[in-house]
């Protein structure tokens, strides 16, 4: 099995909004669809707080519990930060 999985966080409460994410995830799904190779490709751009995040995350990977799988494509666009020497997104 193949999956893709696409975040982009558009909206933040701290930092300066980042509209074209959006657009770019929304491009690079269509590509992935295009291609025919992924069985699932997941498109999280709504509600991208951590806690959603977190949870659309975790029901993918309940998802595909057990399955065997061969490629996992992530693409993430949005900001990033360092903390504490490590980077977080």
């Amino acid at each position: 099995m193949k999956i893709a999985v696409i975040i982009a966080v558009s909206e933040y409460s701290t930092l300066q909004a980042l509209p074209a994410c959006k657009n770019d995830a929304t491009i690079m799904k269509a590509i992935l669809d295009g291609t025919g190779e992924y069985n699932a490709v997941h498109l999280i751009d709504t509600d991208t707080n951590c806690t959603n995040v977190i949870s659309q995350l975790t029901d993918i990977v309940q998802d595909i519990r057990g399955v065997k799988l061969d490629e996992l494509f992530f693409y993430f666009t949005g900001h990033g930060c360092l903390h504490a020497g490590e980077f977080h997104f």
